[in-house]
């Protein structure tokens, strides 16, 4: 979990290094809403998730009852163990939301105020 919030952060910090690189040449070329539309690149990056493993998925011609014993005793296993809740999960997911909420409430509070002025 850490790995992956660290990842995350680093990623979307160095774009929006980038963004704010490129985004007064872009202003001149693209107009000003593609240049703030290019902020939707580092927030979308946070909702991405990180590759970190390739999962192989058997083709059409391996029947399902051509399991290696290997195969069969790590099934077992995992359905032997309790699941176990993370916590750690659930109170970034809570927090995020929060987050998007706010960010979802300020914008149309925004919206709003640019419409009565």
């Amino acid at each position: 979990m850490i790995d992956w919030l660290t990842g995350t952060l680093i990623a979307t910090t160095v774009l929006m290094a980038l963004v704010l690189i490129v985004r007064a040449p872009v202003a001149r070329m693209f107009g000003a809403r593609i240049a703030y539309a290019l902020w939707l690149i580092p927030a979308a990056r946070l909702f991405m998730p990180s590759l970190t493993r390739t999962i192989e998925v058997p083709g059409r011609e391996a029947a399902p009852s051509a399991l290696s014993p290997e195969t069969l005793a790590v099934i077992a296993a995992a359905q032997a163990e309790p699941a176990s809740f993370d916590w750690t999960a659930l109170a970034l997911t809570v927090w995020i939301g929060g987050a998007a909420m706010l960010f979802l409430w300020r914008m149309a509070s925004y919206i709003q105020q640019r419409e009565d002025i």
